[in-house]
C-alpha cells in the first residue's frame, strides 16, 4: 500500500501544454526511493526536509555521532519539471 506521501503527490494528473500530453505519475525522487525500499530493493539512505533547520537537524543528530568528525553529505532540491 503506498504511503500517503506517496499516494499525495504521485496519482495527480496534470497537462502538459506544449505537447497535449497528460502526465498520471508525478513522482519526485524521494517518493520513488520510499516506494522501491516498500518493495525491498535497496537504495541509498536518505532523509527529507522541507527547510533549513530540518537540513540541519537531519545533519547534526541524524547523520553524525556526537564527538565523530562530520560526514560529507549531498543536499538535493527536488521538483517536478516536465
Amino acid at each position: 500500500m503506498l504511503s500517503s506521501t506517496v499516494a499525495r503527490y504521485a496519482l495527480r494528473r496534470t497537462a502538459n501544454p506544449a505537447v497535449g500530453t497528460v502526465r498520471n505519475l508525478n513522482v519526485h525522487e524521494y517518493i520513488s526511493m520510499e516506494i522501491m525500499k516498500n518493495h525491498g530493493i535497496q537504495t541509498p539512505e536518505c532523509y527529507v526536509a522541507s527547510n533549513p533547520e530540518e537540513a540541519e537537524n537531519i545533519f547534526l543528530n541524524s547523520l553524525n555521532r556526537p564527538g565523530a568528525p562530520k560526514k560529507d553529505i549531498v543536499i538535493k532540491a527536488q521538483v517536478l519539471s516536465g
